[in-house]
């Protein structure tokens, strides 16, 4: 690897530790966004449309986002992950153990500050491993889509007689703090020999044998506009796979089938047969590599218009013609997210590499919130356009 100052730098090897490390960041680092997303109508208890749960869990962290990596390099690494820990931690108590639903969004806030926070730490320490770090991270994202929302829905759905939503959550409580045992007991600590980036400081001869390099503010908001060509992609993908998750697929419900006539029936195979697509393709960037992004994009858009087109017209008479559209969605959806992360691995300098991974990860936060925010719209319009005004949907409509 070719360093930005004096000397080069060896790419560090792969180590079986360093990529179980990273799948495990990733798959915990985003549980509680997928327990909560899963457990929305329980927190809003039909007080809210359960929308509000996701603006919840995505606004914070979208901010986090875009503010963090102005000031976050200064901070050392074993207090980010400590921080994300604590913090993912200390949300499942407050969704749990308040009776006032506004703690309880507070508890979702939390979560989503922790997320996002760690999902710019864990990427950006990506930097200092072997690129495979990249791969093994987005495995444990889309693991953590599967894992989340299968624990929840078996323990609500076969355990309801014998536990709550509640204990459901507050067992889920510890389980963030696999985060700090994979940084401190599994992963090796290139982050230190290799960028000595845990003082937070680096001295001029640290700099000399790093190649790391403090950007001033300009140049960071300039470096924006060099990673368009990742982030645009991101952003279109995340806007149109949301968009048919939150607004459009609860609308195609089969009445004339005994068994998925039940929106929330229906729903819940979405979400699983959508995540499973997320989890094979985020774990393949190691066995196919795409770099046309916009190409790759561009066909999440077309997803949306297929099945837009099927939720108006209801030109698809049956929900296995739909199945496989939805595996392809989520296939989409991870190859654009695992494969920006790759190439910027590979394209962009070394002495910029870390804020670069760091501030990319905000740009899909924001086509998930626009994504959110536009389904708010389309998905009561399709359900007029569809005359199916009184079938049970997964997250109610507000009152």
């Amino acid at each position: 690897m070719q360093s930005g100052y004096m000397i080069d730098i060896p790419e560090p090897k792969a180590k079986t530790r360093n990529l179980i490390g990273f799948f495990i960041f990733g798959l915990i680092n985003n549980f509680a966004y997928v327990v909560f997303l899963s457990a929305a109508v329980d927190i809003m208890e039909n007080k809210l449309t359960s929308s509000v749960v996701l603006l919840c869990e995505i606004l914070p962290g979208m901010i986090v986002q875009a503010i963090a990596p102005l000031f976050m390099q200064k901070i050392p690494f074993w207090l980010k992950v400590c921080f994300c820990s604590i913090t993912s931690c200390s949300s499942f108590l407050l969704v749990a153990l308040p009776n006032t639903l506004e703690l309880r969004l507070i508890g979702v806030v939390v979560a989503s500050v922790a997320t996002g926070f760690g999902e710019i730490t864990y990427m950006s320490l990506t930097s200092f491993y072997h690129k495979n770090t990249v791969s093994a991270y987005s495995s444990g994202t889309g693991g953590a889509g599967v894992f989340g929302s299968v624990l929840y829905w078996s323990l609500r759905n076969f355990a309801s007689q014998y536990i709550s939503p509640k204990f459901i959550l507050l067992s889920c409580a510890p389980i963030p703090l696999y985060m700090a045992i994979s940084y401190f007991c599994i992963i090796s600590g290139e982050q230190k020999s290799y960028h000595a980036i845990q003082t937070g400081y680096l001295d001029d001869d640290q700099k000399q044998f790093t190649g790391a390099r403090e950007l001033s503010l300009s140049e960071k908001f300039k470096l924006q506009l060099r990673l368009f060509k990742y982030t645009g992609p991101l952003f279109l993908v995340y806007y149109s796979e949301y968009t048919i998750m939150q607004a459009v697929a609860p609308v195609i419900i089969f009445p004339n089938s005994k068994y998925w006539a039940d929106g929330s029936v229906v729903y819940t195979w979405y979400q699983m047969l959508y995540q499973v697509g997320v989890l094979i393709s985020r774990s393949s960037v190691n066995i196919i590599q795409f770099k046309r992004l916009w190409f790759l994009s561009s066909w999440q858009v077309v997803n949306l218009i297929v099945l837009w087109s099927v939720a108006y017209f209801e030109w698809i008479e049956s929900i296995y013609i739909i199945f496989p559209i939805i595996v392809y969605e989520g296939l989409v959806g991870g190859a654009v997210y695992v494969n920006c992360f790759y190439l910027l691995t590979e394209e962009i300098e070394d002495d910029i590499k870390e804020f670069a991974m760091s501030c990319v990860s905000f740009w899909y936060s924001c086509g998930i919130l626009s994504a959110s925010l536009s389904g708010l719209v389309i998905q009561p319009w399709l359900e007029k356009r569809r005359r199916k005004l009184y079938f049970k949907p997964l997250t109610p409509n507000p009152k």
